[in-house]
C-alpha cells in the first residue's frame, strides 16, 4: 500500500462553509444572507477572511485537525468513491482538489512536505497516482531479471543504453552515503526503469490511485487571538489527504 502525500497550501482568501451559519437565530436563518452582505451587494462567492495585523496577535500557535472520513457526519467529503455510478456534479472532495491542481483552474501549490519548502511539480503529482512496484524472489522476471542482466539497476539501466542523467557518476560502492541519499538514488533508478518501459507487464505489481484510498485529511493552521476584535481564529494554512 503506497500512501499518497499531497500538500496542499490554501492561502488565506476565503472562509467556505454554510452561509449565516454563526449568526443564525433560528433553523430558518440558516442559509440566508446577513444584513453586512445585503448592504455591500456580496456575490456568491466565498466570503473574504479579514486582515490581520501581526501587531494584533497577543498570542498564535499551529495546529492540526485530522477529518475522519468514517465518521458519517463527514461523508460527503469522501462519497461518492466511484464516480461512474452517479451524475458528473457529483464528486468527493480529493477529486476537486487533484482535478484543480492538474488544470490549474484554481490556483494551489503543493509541497514535498508541511514545512513548505520544497514545491512539488506536477509531473511528479501525476507519477504519485500510479504505483508500480518490482516483483520479486520470481526466477527469471522481475528484480531476478535485473540482477542477472545488472547486477544492479544502475548497470540494467547502462546495459540498457540509458541516460543515467545526474546519477551517471554515482558511486554505489560509497558507504558514506546515507540512507536518505541512497533511497533518493534507488527511486530514481527504478523510475527510470519504468518510464523506459524495460520490464514487462507481468515483471512488476500495478496499483492506481483511486478516491476510495483517501481516509482521512489533515488541516494544519494557525490559531490565534485578535486582541483588536477580542477574539480568537483559525486560519487553514494547508490540506493534506
Amino acid at each position: 500500500m503506497k500512501y499518497l502525500l499531497l500538500l496542499i497550501l490554501i492561502l488565506p482568501a476565503s472562509v467556505l462553509g454554510q452561509r449565516n451559519i454563526l449568526n443564525a437565530k433560528s433553523p430558518d436563518e440558516i442559509g440566508q444572507k446577513t444584513i453586512d452582505e445585503l448592504i455591500i451587494g456580496e456575490d456568491e462567492g466565498p466570503l473574504a477572511y479579514a486582515y490581520v495585523n501581526e501587531r494584533d496577535v497577543l498570542f498564535s500557535m499551529t495546529v492540526w485537525e485530522s477529518i475522519d472520513l468514517d465518521e458519517r457526519v463527514n461523508f460527503p467529503l469522501y462519497f461518492p468513491a466511484d464516480t461512474t455510478v452517479v451524475r458528473v456534479e457529483r464528486r468527493p472532495l480529493i477529486h476537486y482538489l487533484i482535478t484543480n491542481v492538474i488544470v490549474a483552474e484554481i490556483p494551489l501549490n503543493i509541497y514535498t512536505s508541511s514545512t513548505l519548502m520544497i514545491e512539488k511539480p506536477i509531473d511528479n503529482l501525476k507519477k504519485d497516482l500510479i504505483y508500480r512496484e518490482i516483483k520479486e524472489d520470481i526466477e527469471g522476471i522481475g528484480l531476478e531479471r535485473i540482477k542477472s542482466e545488472g547486477p544492479t539497476p544502475k548497470l540494467f539501466l547502462l546495459n540498457n543504453n540509458m541516460d543515467l542523467g545526474e546519477y551517471a557518476n554515482y558511486d554505489e560502492t560509497d558507504k558514506e552515503k546515507t540512507a536518505e541519499e541512497i533511497a533518493e538514488f534507488n527511486f530514481a533508478m527504478e523510475s527510470l526503469i519504468f518510464e523506459n518501459n524495460l520490464l514487462e507487464e507481468d515483471e512488476y505489481y500495478l496499483e492506481e490511485f483511486n478516491y476510495g484510498d483517501v481516509v482521512s485529511y489533515k488541516i494544519k493552521g494557525v490559531w490565534y487571538f485578535d486582541k483588536r476584535k477580542l477574539n480568537s481564529n483559525t486560519g487553514q494554512l494547508l490540506y493534506v489527504p
